[in-house]
């Protein structure tokens, strides 16, 4: 092999160096991801993303919504694992999601990156509660793989929490490494708030104020009940008056704010009620009316106050008595529908009282009963027996529609069942095995004589 020049060595030597210095320091790249918080813009993007959650839809037209603006975002932002986490935690969102597609999904994409922290991350956060177990071997092993990566710590230290895997100490231990690398995340507060030791809750809840005293930003106005929560739990009882005092104070600097935002609202509500401030409480109800007639916190007002001032009537309550309850409910469920025609609460109310009014006619019942399953799908809420079972004992009284009351019970039992399916016992809380199955059960009892 021919030797390389003396002058030629020199220039090569240089010229590797220079390549060295131009390509990309992966490394410093790597380290420099934020995964405590994300950028403004992200932030910014995301919030918009959960502001649909105070839009009145339906939970599956809400969810549909929202899965495509992340699925927007996922294009703008390629990537970013704030977004990613988000999406995640909106597919999986509602009681009736198919896991186990779901699982295969994110399965596919840490067997493809391996060495992925955040592809290793997303799908061992699917497995809690079903193979917990594995969620814990995945997350050590990410804490040796990826030492940067703070999720793995938050995601221990929440398993730590649960009654079947309690461990207070490990709990505890891997929150304080959650709040060495992400001292400024606010992703730990209830945790924190939970874990018992005064030392974590005491510099969280420092942290924490001295934040939202100097906050402009809207999303952090929602913090301020953790902060109070957490400020009761660390002071002693006698110096609880004081506290009081100091929460007056901020509940002025709240307000001073613009009321126009759901979120200064809804902050200061969680303040009045720290204090047992009935008047700041009214208030700020009458805000929500005044300035949001149609939002949901509006009709959470209107129909608290209904309620309160029309009792249910117990069981030894006179006929006339229940009799005038359920007329009043659905004379007022008619003027609700007019501002909140996709709300199930109102619907379910309506059906219900309709079905006990006795002047009211089968095809009332039945225009009823088919509003609330448009907006009924199962995924956030049920009933034991289901409304179906109700409807269909109606129907039998009255002798209508005799050839659909199959079909209406059926309804109810495939929903329990599906429920049932998707709910499987959970690993991380105490097994009644004895239980498991007893709604599927109790409801296949209460139809069959029907």
């Amino acid at each position: 092999m021919r030797p390389v020049p003396r002058s030629n060595y020199f220039t090569f030597r240089i010229f590797s160096i220079l390549c060295l210095l131009l390509l990309p320091p992966l490394a410093a790249a790597q380290s420099t991801v934020d995964y405590c918080e994300p950028s403004d813009a992200v932030k910014e993007d995301i919030r918009k993303v959960n502001h649909v959650n105070y839009e009145n839809l339906p939970f599956a037209t809400r969810r549909e919504r929202q899965i495509a603006m992340l699925q927007e975002l996922l294009k703008k932002y390629p990537g970013d694992f704030h977004v990613q986490r988000r999406y995640q935690d909106a597919r999986r969102s509602g009681l009736l999601v198919d896991w186990a597609p779901l699982a295969a999904d994110y399965r596919a994409q840490m067997e493809k990156n391996p060495r992925d922290p955040v592809a290793v991350y997303l799908y061992s956060r699917l497995l809690i509660g079903r193979n917990t177990k594995e969620t814990i071997e995945l997350s050590n092993k990410l804490i040796q793989l990826s030492p940067d990566f703070p999720w793995a710590h938050l995601q221990l230290a929440e398993i730590y929490d649960y009654p079947t895997l309690k461990d207070s100490t490990k709990s505890v231990e891997h929150l304080k490494q959650w709040m060495s690398k992400c001292p400024k995340s606010l992703d730990a507060l209830r945790l924190i708030s939970r874990a018992g030791n005064k030392n974590l809750m005491t510099s969280a809840a420092q942290s924490l104020r001295s934040r939202l005293e100097s906050s402009t930003a809207i999303d952090d106005l929602a913090y301020w009940d953790q902060l109070w929560t957490l400020e009761f739990k660390i002071k002693p009882v006698p110096e609880h008056e004081q506290l009081r005092k100091q929460i007056a104070a901020d509940l002025t600097r709240i307000r001073a704010g613009d009321l126009d935002s759901q979120e200064r609202l809804e902050a200061l509500q969680t303040g009045y009620k720290q204090l047992g401030d009935k008047a700041g409480q009214r208030f700020v109800e009458e805000e929500f009316l005044r300035r949001m007639p149609k939002s949901s916190a509006a009709r959470r007002v209107v129909q608290s106050r209904f309620f309160d001032e029309h009792k249910y009537p117990k069981f030894e309550s006179s006929d006339e008595e229940k009799q005038a309850f359920h007329k009043a409910v659905v004379q007022v469920t008619s003027e609700w529908l007019k501002r909140w025609p996709d709300d199930e609460l109102t619907l379910s109310n309506r059906v219900r009282s309709l079905m006990a009014v006795a002047e009211s006619t089968n095809e009332d019942v039945e225009a009823a009963y088919k509003d609330f399953a448009r907006v009924h799908d199962g995924q956030t809420s049920y009933s034991i027996p289901p409304l179906e079972n109700t409807v269909a004992r109606v129907y039998l009284k009255r002798g209508f529609h005799l050839e659909a009351v199959p079909a209406i019970l059926q309804k109810g039992i495939d929903e329990i069942d599906r429920l049932e399916k998707h709910r499987n016992p959970s690993d991380v809380f105490p097994r009644n095995e004895e239980m498991e199955g007893a709604n599927s059960r109790f409801i296949r009892m209460d139809s069959w004589p029907m």
